[in-house]
């Protein structure tokens, strides 16, 4: 998971958790954060809601939320493992009655 915590225009992400300065969407619940709940999400920019891309919101009063520049790129050392992030895809193969029977996770 990437820790970009600022937007595309370089604001200051709010805390997934905090209420301050914009209440976040009823519904958003811990479940749909990949770090297991939105405390744990901290200020970094997610995509809990399935948007094209990721996005917070912002420490903006007057913007709400914005989508983030998240870069992927190779990890080649510890400094570069800081500000680069991994998107994994999760291939679910089903079987009769839909139930997955094997997963593949692919690093891209």
């Amino acid at each position: 998971m990437g820790q970009v915590s600022t937007t595309i225009t370089g604001k200051q992400c709010q805390k997934w958790s905090s209420n301050e300065p914009h209440v976040p969407n009823f519904g958003l619940t811990d479940d749909q954060f990949p770090d297991g709940s939105r405390a744990a999400a901290e200020n970094n920019c997610r995509n809990p809601d399935h948007e094209s891309r990721v996005w917070c919101y912002t420490m903006d009063p007057d913007v709400r939320w914005e989508y983030c520049d998240v870069r992927h790129c190779l990890r080649k050392s510890v400094s570069a493992a800081r500000t680069c992030s991994s998107v994994f895809i999760i291939l679910l193969k089903y079987g009769p009655k839909l139930l997955p029977i094997h997963v593949d996770i692919i690093r891209i």
